[in-house]
């Protein structure tokens, strides 16, 4: 997959695509987004969310016969 955000100043543009690409058919779709799309913020904020429980498992040991007591 292949992504590239333009901010086209003609009504005419040319897309370079990468060499991984050359020889497959393509599709390009082209709408307009915001500045900032709901994606990024969504990421943002997870990014955040999961920066904020960051765990230390380095000491941890697995005890399986303790884990199947009942």
């Amino acid at each position: 997959m292949y992504r590239q955000i333009i901010t086209p100043t003609e009504k005419n543009h040319i897309v370079n695509l990468p060499k991984e690409l050359y020889g497959f058919r393509v599709e390009v779709l082209a709408f307009p987004i915001e500045e900032q799309s709901s994606i990024t913020v969504i990421k943002e904020d997870m990014d955040a969310f999961y920066d904020a429980i960051k765990l230390d498992f380095s000491g941890f040991k697995f005890d399986r016969d303790g884990a199947n007591e009942r």
